[in-house]
């Protein structure tokens, strides 16, 4: 009955791994784009709807990789396999990092607009953040998630690891010579 379960859920992946690769890749593109353009509606635009997008993704990641980690033990272990793994690892806990720090700051802002309504409790709350360890850790992913520095480095590795995981489980799937982009991932990779 269990395994009958376990292995239904493991023959959904196919299903699930198109949502986050969908809204990972949306949610680069938008962090890319607040972080290096020009125009003011474009950044607000693109800061808007990177919450959504990341916490979307991260969710549907979750359970693609569970889901992908169930199919795999009833398969060959190869390398491709190996690897696909190591880099739906790597897009999970990055685009995870992501929404922690959207998520810590999402939290922080509304702690303190509650606590600004009172005005002992604002001060408490201006307190925590300039003396204490985890109000400095909410100061710190603030300035994270608006360093244009991170901003890009953390949307081009998202980027890049989603690429890759998406290339080489269609390689899996379809096989190496399927397009392009896949035969061009497996080269690089040595396949």
């Amino acid at each position: 009955m269990i395994e009958n379960i376990v292995n239904h859920f493991a023959s959904l992946h196919p299903f699930f791994v198109h949502f986050p690769i969908s809204f990972l890749l949306v949610y680069g593109l938008l962090a890319l784009a607040r972080a290096t353009t020009k125009s003011k509606r474009l950044a607000q635009f693109a800061e808007r709807f990177e919450g959504p997008f990341i916490f979307l993704g991260t969710l549907a990641a979750s359970v693609a990789y569970l889901a992908g980690d169930s199919l795999s033990e009833t398969m060959r272990e190869t390398k491709a396999i190996e690897l696909h793994e190591s880099f739906a690892s790597l897009t999970l806990f990055v685009s995870s990092l992501i929404f922690a720090l959207y998520f810590a700051e999402s939290a922080w802002n509304l702690a303190k607009q509650v606590f600004a309504k009172y005005e002992k409790t604002a001060a408490l709350a201006n307190t925590i953040e300039k003396r204490f360890a985890f109000g400095r850790v909410f100061a710190l992913f603030k300035k994270a998630r608006s360093c244009r520095f991170a901003v890009v480095f953390l949307a081009t590795t998202l980027l890049t690891a989603i690429s890759i995981t998406g290339a080489l489980g269609a390689g899996i799937a379809h096989g190496q010579g399927v397009d392009a982009i896949v035969s061009f991932v497996y080269s690089l990779f040595g396949f």
